[in-house]
């Protein structure tokens, strides 16, 4: 599996490189495979908050894709305040 920021995307779609300040802890890359992609999807970039802490490992646009995560590290969630379950 790739590590990691990487360039582009299948297809040659270029990623931008907008690191948070802060890198979570490494995925077991040794367990067996699995994965859970945490994205955003939207026609801006969000702030995600002070130093990005709450950004996905990547944020697509229409026009852009952004990495914020490395791949091969965990990032967390932020609750939709708007979404009622």
């Amino acid at each position: 599996m790739p590590t990691g920021f990487i360039d582009k995307l299948p297809g040659g779609i270029a990623v931008v490189h907008l690191p948070a300040e802060q890198q979570w802890g490494d995925v077991d890359l040794d367990s067996p495979a699995k994965g859970c992609g945490h994205t955003t999807e939207g026609t801006s970039l969000p702030s995600y908050g002070s130093g990005q802490a709450n950004a996905p490992t990547f944020t697509v646009g229409p026009e852009k894709v952004w990495q914020h995560r490395a791949l091969g590290k965990v990032c967390g969630t932020v609750a939709e305040p708007y979404r009622r379950h």
